[in-house]
């Protein structure tokens, strides 16, 4: 597996999924999910600023230096299927997500690995990450479960589908 820094752009994620879609098994998922452990993903969210930082920022003129009381957080954006399953879209590489869905959101890129120690924190109890989300074509997109990204840490994903 390349390093972290080879991951970055998301190309050799995209292989990978690619790879999935072409020919789905076990053992494509297990390699995906290995290299999705060590790619930086981008996350379309939505800013939470409380409201002791929303008043500093609206009574600050241009060229204030500001000083926040809390700190910012953000908020994954939820997709819910038609049976009312939730889903956090994730992307291989921004260019992956239409323009118009990604307009209405800030985009963090991050490590899905940094991103798991949060999981139960995400606003929504979503039950995993649609990768690379095409509007269009909602049945066609690679769903990782939250299960398969715990049994991958604990290393026994797969480990009954060999």
């Amino acid at each position: 597996m390349p390093d972290r820094k080879a991951l970055e752009d998301g190309k050799v994620l995209r292989v990978m999924i690619d790879r999935l879609i072409e020919e789905p098994s076990d053992l494509r998922m297990i390699q995906l999910l290995n290299c999705l452990t060590d790619c930086q993903v981008a996350i379309p969210c939505n800013a939470r600023i409380s409201e002791a930082n929303q008043e500093i920022m609206k009574n600050a003129k241009v060229g204030d230096e500001i000083k926040l009381q809390d700190e910012l957080g953000f908020s994954p954006d939820n997709l819910i299927t038609p049976d009312g399953h939730r889903y956090i879209p994730i992307f291989s590489n921004e260019s992956k997500a239409d323009p118009e869905y990604l307009k209405h959101f800030s985009v963090l890129h991050m490590y899905i690995s940094d991103l798991m120690p949060h999981y139960d924190n995400i606003k929504g109890e979503a039950e995993g990450f649609l990768l690379d989300y095409d509007v269009g074509i909602m049945g066609e997109n690679i769903i990782i479960m939250k299960k398969m990204c715990e049994q991958k840490k604990n290393g026994t994903f797969g480990n009954n589908n060999k």
